[in-house]
């Protein structure tokens, strides 16, 4: 076994250096630990994230894009927020084309469910 070393953390430090290796990694070297970060949590993946949330009209259509908007991608299960409860039975009840038309846009299983949640009122939307 290895020996465990300890040091004394210093922040002004481990902020030089994390903002040199921002400065000095090639973006696709960066997007390529993101992805591994990302799925190393459990989620499809950087690509899988953008894709949503960059067409998400394409996915559910122009009408109900304006009334849902995708949160987040939580391991397979993708969170939306919703303006109203009544879009939130309208999405319930198209889940399974939803993940029909997610599994044809990235690939099979790596959207296995979807969760509505309503906007709170008096609360600002959060816009991806």
């Amino acid at each position: 076994m290895g020996e465990c070393h300890t040091r004394r953390v210093d922040r002004d430090d481990d902020l030089d250096e994390l903002q040199v290796a921002l400065t000095t990694t090639p973006p696709s070297e960066l997007a390529s630990l993101l992805d591994r970060v990302v799925r190393g949590m459990g989620s499809p993946g950087t690509d899988a994230i953008e894709l949503v949330f960059n067409r998400w009209s394409d996915v559910v259509g122009g009408v109900l894009a304006t009334k849902t908007r995708p949160v987040s991608l939580e391991r397979a299960t993708l969170v939306l927020q919703a303006d109203d409860p009544a879009v939130v039975s309208h999405v319930k009840w198209l889940e399974q084309d939803l993940l029909t038309r997610l599994d044809e846009l990235l690939g099979p299983g790596r959207v296995t469910s979807v969760e509505v949640r309503v906007a709170r009122p008096g609360r600002p939307s959060r816009r991806p």
